[in-house]
């Protein structure tokens, strides 16, 4: 079954990404989802877990970098409509834009 990775920029309490079907024996790095601008995961039940991001600028960074992740751990992936749109947003930033996205953040350990 292949995992489903989704984006809702507009979820109430701030924009989140879905991860659906989560295949047993995959992990993620705390590090990697707080360099991603995670700030809370929720298990949603059912290999479900939404993670909710720190600004809707940061939802194209953390599909980029859960996917280039996730297909290294060999994870069959689906990519959702709005993810998608979240990622081609992102690849097509200018490179000075991306650098900004990209620096580091000062309130990382």
């Amino acid at each position: 079954m292949k995992t489903l990775l989704e984006s809702h920029k507009y979820a109430l309490d701030g924009p989140e990404l879905f991860l659906r079907n989560w295949p047993k024996g995959t992990s993620l790095d705390p590090r990697l989802l707080t360099r991603l601008g995670v700030v809370a995961v929720e298990h949603l039940g059912a290999g479900a877990f939404a993670f909710r991001l720190e600004g809707r600028h940061l939802a194209g960074p953390a599909v980029f970098f859960l996917v280039l992740h996730l297909l290294g751990q060999g994870v069959e992936l689906e990519v959702g409509e709005e993810a998608r749109r979240e990622l081609r947003a992102f690849l097509t930033l200018p490179p000075v834009a991306l650098k900004r996205v990209l620096a580091p953040r000062s309130s990382l350990p």
